[in-house]
């Protein structure tokens, strides 16, 4: 069997030596935003669905007339599913105040990131349960015969 190594010698393919410092700094500002954004949105959908767990977080939001409100900063009602106090964005824009008063660089970019997706999260959270509720009714009127 051969040998699917390369024939060429090491110097030949290595990348030329960079050091800590200048890696760092040849990384993109708005890579470290993004995976920042990225871990935010997960933590913040994970953190809206397990406040479901908890009493008091999945209270209606009402308006003073005791209708259910048709938005909250980032998410507006779908259908009959009403929004819920858990889907209020808490603590994302205080992630975001926190990056706002940093000293500019790649941290700064990172911890705005994770702000903006921390943010994001409870609004993305409501609109994915209240689609998937509408296809879940839909998929039992299917086996109940309505319409």
């Amino acid at each position: 069997m051969k040998s699917r190594r390369p024939t060429s010698s090491p110097s030949q393919t290595s990348a030329p030596e960079q050091s800590p410092q200048e890696v760092v700094e040849a990384l993109d500002p708005s890579l470290l935003h993004i995976v920042g954004e990225h871990l935010g949105m997960g933590a913040g959908v994970l953190v809206t669905q397990l406040l479901a767990l908890v009493p008091g977080w999945n209270d209606d939001l009402l308006n003073e007339d005791g209708s259910p409100v048709e938005q909250v900063e980032g998410a507006s009602r779908v259908g009959d599913y009403n929004l819920e106090k858990r889907h209020k964005q808490v603590v994302g824009p205080e992630i975001e105040e926190y990056g706002d008063e940093m000293k500019p660089g790649l941290w700064q970019d990172f911890v705005a990131g994770v702000g903006d997706g921390a943010t994001a999260a409870p609004g993305a959270t409501y609109q994915l349960e209240a689609i998937v509720a509408q296809h879940l009714e839909e998929i039992a009127n299917l086996f109940d015969g309505d319409d």
